[in-house]
């Protein structure tokens, strides 16, 4: 957690939202995963980067 703003500093969501993804419904967890983008933005993170995907083998 970054103790500068409670958020995580892997996933961006705060304890309240960690605690609750369990139990949230699929529109309360889309609700949160719309501010993380945001929050990443505001804390001075780009785009993730890219995976990148290994083809069949």
């Amino acid at each position: 957690m970054n103790a500068d703003d409670a958020f995580c500093t892997g996933c961006w969501r705060s304890r309240e939202e960690i605690a609750a993804w369990g139990i949230a419904n699929d529109a309360t967890r889309l609700e949160i995963l719309g501010k993380l983008h945001e929050r990443r933005e505001a804390a001075g993170g780009g785009k993730r980067r890219e995976t990148r995907r290994r083809g069949p083998s």
